[in-house]
């Protein structure tokens, strides 16, 4: 079970076994987001606009020009399947293949 708490993490097994972690809301909120908290959506080919923080292919997908985001020169660019790729994106574009994109908050 996961409990949260103000600024406190609370992970309990079966309530035996329990760990509890102090920390500032700011780690807090990246350890959602490295758990996948915010959600993501299962996309396709097209342009999809939003605020996300990961692209995790499901098939082999290639990036288009309309991605907008941390990372410069994308465009063209494959990730391969089972790939994840980190960074900031307001927009993106992905010209064929499978991806779960994930929401930054």
């Amino acid at each position: 079970m996961w409990g949260l708490e103000e600024s406190r993490l609370n992970i309990c097994q079966n309530d035996v076994f329990c760990v509890c972690i102090d920390m500032s809301t700011s780690t807090q909120s990246s350890l959602l987001k490295q758990l996948g908290h915010y959600g993501g959506e299962r996309v396709g080919a097209g342009t999809h606009a939003g605020k996300f923080m990961a692209i995790h292919a499901l098939a082999d997908s290639t990036i288009g020009a309309g991605t907008v985001g941390s990372i410069s020169n994308l465009n063209g660019a494959v990730v391969l399947a089972g790939d994840v790729i980190v960074g900031e994106w307001t927009a993106i574009e992905i010209t064929a293949g499978d991806a779960i994109i994930y929401y930054a908050d």
